[in-house]
């Protein structure tokens, strides 16, 4: 056995115990489901803000993150105070910050976007607040869940015609003025609707027929030494596109939160990715080379880009409410095309190594 040979099946068996361990992991520490960012799935609920009234320019109110979340921004002096579920202080924001009151029941049961933190025993709305200091800016996000459905199905209307858009329910979040009992309110008011998703068979088509050209270019390369040549520029193309598509995804994932550290975020949600980029261009520097071995690489790094950044999110193709910084059609493009490019290059890598395997010995 020669060295390049001894060289190529070490090259192998490292890239093999490398992706099989990013697959685990990411899988186990749940990254392989990308939207989690932001502890709100895709779905056809939307939840839209419909007055503030009566109206006022003391402060700015928005939902965010596909309906998961209010933004509250108060801009005067004194303090904001938010009403929780039973009519009781729930939050204090004033130019120094946010505080949240630890007596409340709100503050544990919005810990959530399902609402599942346990109350403790000495949480008690009548009581006086007691308030903990949670962020030195102006501007609160919480989970509160009379913005979004709480059911554990779906409403019955929309179980009897999920295809029609439906209205579930009227919200309102009460806010007031300042602590005094007869402080001056207002009412933010909204909206729950059922709106269906489009059809996914429009981009899951766009993907099959794109990764079918790869996988075609590659069936027909692989029938001769000289056209194995020809493919090298396509393919390294086509790794470093779904790169770039992959990277969009992710920024729109992270982007699509709202505070905190969108870096941050990009890499604690998107590590699986990241460490299949550094594959990728590992595998287009050896193909550069002349090394078809690359390829190994390009299968599992294609491999773990379509289950990360496309199968894992999916559902997104037929979703009318998704969690991104971008518009929901650039949400539903970048997965076709992670979907796209992932199995194209991933099959025409495996299609393309078989003369290697035949002729390895």
């Amino acid at each position: 056995m020669t060295e390049r040979s001894v060289s190529v099946m070490q090259l192998r068996r490292m890239v093999v115990t490398m992706s099989m361990a990013v697959v685990f992991l990411g899988l186990g520490s749940g990254s392989a489901s990308a939207h989690s960012a932001a502890n709100s799935p895709s779905s056809n609920y939307v939840s839209i803000l419909r007055s503030v009234a009566p109206a006022t320019d003391r402060f700015s109110v928005r939902v965010v993150e596909a309906g998961s979340r209010l933004e509250l921004t108060w801009r005067s002096g004194g303090a904001l105070i938010v009403e929780g579920y039973d009519e009781e202080p729930y939050l204090r924001i004033t130019s120094a910050g946010v505080d949240e009151n630890l007596r409340s029941t709100a503050t544990y049961a919005n810990r959530t976007r399902a609402g599942t933190q346990v109350i403790p025993d000495d949480a008690d709305p009548s009581a006086a607040p007691k308030w903990s200091r949670v962020s030195t800016e102006p501007v609160a996000r919480f989970h509160d869940h009379r913005i979004h459905w709480m059911g554990t199905g779906r409403p019955p209307v929309v179980a009897q015609s999920a295809g029609r858009v439906h209205h579930i329910q009227d919200w309102t979040v009460v806010v007031k003025d300042g602590e005094q009992p007869n402080a001056p309110t207002w009412k933010i008011n909204g909206t729950l609707d059922w709106v269906p998703g489009p059809s996914p068979m429009v981009p899951l088509t766009g993907a099959a027929s794109l990764a079918a050209a790869l996988v075609g270019f590659a069936l027909w390369a692989g029938r001769s030494v000289t056209r194995r040549h020809v493919i090298r520029l396509p393919m390294m193309v086509a790794a470093l596109a779904l790169v770039v598509v992959d990277a969009i995804h992710l920024a729109g994932i992270a982007g699509g939160v709202r505070g905190g550290s969108v870096v941050g975020r990009f890499f604690s949600v998107g590590w699986a990715s990241v460490a299949a980029w550094i594959m990728v261009a590992v595998a287009v520097v050896l193909l550069a080379r002349g090394r078809d071995d690359a390829l190994y690489l390009l299968t599992f790094a294609g491999g773990i880009i379509t289950l990360v950044g496309g199968l894992a999110d999916l559902s997104v193709l037929s979703r009318s409410s998704v969690v991104f910084a971008y518009s929901t059609t650039v949400a539903r493009t970048v997965v076709a095309l992670t979907l796209g490019l992932g199995i194209g290059v991933m099959a025409a890598s495996v299609l393309l190594t078989r003369p290697l395997q035949k002729h390895s010995h």
